[in-house]
């Protein structure tokens, strides 16, 4: 028996540091895998290679399942995929999105917490470090019998890291979002929470040692 596994990623991150658009970087990684059996015997094998040999590829999964132990549970390949194309989890704005639009969601973010960590006091403000990623791919599943199902997705994550300062002191927040969806208004929302806690947390005091009730 035999089942094939591939997954392919389209990943577009940019990269902020010091209040500045460093680097952009756009990426497409394929994966995939061949798992076999012969009786109770299982193994796989995988690849990032799309130009590797197939003959190869399968001569190398039969000696690892010939060698494998058998395992006594083991019941077979999942069967009766439901064919078709799953876009659950798919959002064209990742999809379309060009470079020109991650700068501009990057720019708005940092203007945002830059200027609610003034309004809430901040002298001086910094965003350290953060970043927008947008993936998108899909993943096919198909065994021997000619059974298929394929599936796309997008994710998208976004990170700001803000520092503010007052009074001679200082301090710090983290900021993450992500998604499957791509929105400007809970990015921007995200973005202005990094500005008001990074504030916030100057203030901040330990808390005296004692039991406490944590949800």
């Amino acid at each position: 028996d035999l089942e094939f596994y591939g997954v392919w990623r389209r990943i577009v991150e940019f990269e902020i540091s010091r209040n500045k658009l460093k680097t952009i970087s756009d990426n497409t990684v394929v994966e995939f895998g061949v798992h076999g059996a012969i009786g109770k015997r299982i193994g796989g094998v995988s690849s990032r290679d799309v130009n590797i040999d197939i003959d190869t590829l399968l001569n190398n999964l039969y000696s690892i399942v010939k060698s494998s132990q058998e395992d006594p549970s083991w019941q077979g390949f999942s069967k009766g995929y439901s064919k078709g194309v799953d876009v659950e989890n798919y959002d064209k704005n990742i999809v379309e999105a060009t470079y020109e639009k991650g700068v501009e969601i990057l720019e708005a973010s940092m203007n945002e917490s830059i200027d609610y960590a003034k309004r809430n006091g901040a002298e001086n403000v910094n965003v350290s470090a953060g970043g927008l990623s947008l993936t998108y791919g899909g993943v096919l599943i198909a065994n021997i019998d000619g059974e298929e199902m394929y599936g796309e997705g997008t994710n998208s994550s976004f990170s700001l890291e803000v520092v503010s300062s007052k009074a001679g002191r200082s301090s710090s927040f983290f900021a993450y979002h992500s998604s499957s969806r791509l929105s400007m208004s809970e990015i921007l929302e995200e973005a202005r929470r990094a500005g008001e806690y990074s504030v916030k947390f100057i203030d901040a005091k330990p808390v005296e040692s004692g039991e406490y009730t944590i949800i």
